[in-house]
């Protein structure tokens, strides 16, 4: 079969299908504004459809699976075997299933560790880490460990741009209105709005000058976009510190104390479900319908 050509056929529902695995030919008619269809289970009918509820489409380029996956409506794909473009579209290929995206709907993302200087430099962050890092219960590294898991690294990522000399780190515009339900000051709603500018944000100061607020700030204007918050620190206290002041406001539920096993478990465990304020919000309203009487 020619995966380099696509035929997708408009359905009732307003969305493009594709049917090409399912034809057997394909004939257009300009002249009468239609393309005829026949298909494999009926080799022998043509069945007519009007000319712009049918494109042909041709492929455009390739992708290579293992430098580029494709991040769809925020949800990362799992690896591919082929990713192949067409015109406003992405033929995508997987364990023997096809699916297609529309295109608006799909980010590239390139993993810039396939790159072979930037790969050297990951190699010698791990063999470094396998010699100075700090040793866990087994006498294994602890960093190396967790440079194992990483598989990938992402063109949009922190470390992407570590790994690339001389390029800038993302800027981007603020995504609505921030909150200050925690209280601020000058200082702490600069370092608030630099954080959802700004790829990274760096926030210092001596103890007593609200680096917790500023924190829990951050946390409140994330979850109130629509985004998850990771509070991490090389001492419990810190973190713990952050939890408690949700807790304080009733905000305890939107917490998950993680990292050690028994604390994942003791997470699932007491799980109850949202507070009824929280239900009610997350309802819909009424919708009304005006109708209208035609003579």
């Amino acid at each position: 079969m020619d995966e380099t050509r696509l035929v997708l056929v408009l359905n009732r529902a307003g969305q493009w299908e594709d049917k090409s695995v399912d034809i057997s030919a394909c004939v257009a008619d300009p002249a009468g504004g239609q393309v005829r269809i026949s298909y494999k289970a009926h080799p022998k009918r043509l069945y007519p459809y009007r000319q712009e509820r049918v494109r042909l489409l041709a492929a455009i380029g390739t992708l290579n699976p293992a430098e580029v996956q494709l991040r769809v409506g925020g949800r990362l794909l799992p690896r591919a075997d082929s990713i192949i473009k067409f015109p406003g579209f992405y033929l995508v290929l997987a364990r023997g299933a096809r699916v297609l995206y529309a295109a608006a709907d799909v980010r590239e993302e390139r993993d810039v560790a396939f790159a072979s200087g930037r790969s050297a430099v990951l190699d010698y962050f791990r063999a470094v880490a396998e010699l100075v890092s700090v040793k866990g219960d087994e006498g294994r590294s602890v960093l190396a460990g967790q440079y194992r898991y990483l598989t990938r690294v992402p063109d949009v990522s922190v470390l992407a741009a570590y790994l690339t000399p001389g390029a800038p780190l993302a800027k981007s515009v603020l995504p609505g209105t921030l909150i200050y339900p925690f209280g601020t000051n000058a200082s702490q709603k600069t370092a608030v709005e630099q954080v959802f500018q700004s790829q990274v944000t760096i926030v210092q100061g001596p103890p007593g000058t609200g680096k917790t607020q500023t924190i829990l700030n951050i946390a409140a204007n994330a979850i109130r976009f629509g985004l998850t918050v990771a509070v991490v620190s090389n001492n419990n206290a810190a973190t713990k510190n952050v939890a408690d002041k949700l807790k304080e406001r009733g905000l305890g539920f939107l917490l998950a104390a993680l990292g050690r096993r028994d604390n994942k478990a003791a997470f699932i465990a007491t799980q109850s479900g949202y507070p009824n304020w929280m239900l009610q919000a997350a309802r819909p309203p009424r919708k009304r319908y005006r109708t209208s009487t035609y003579a």
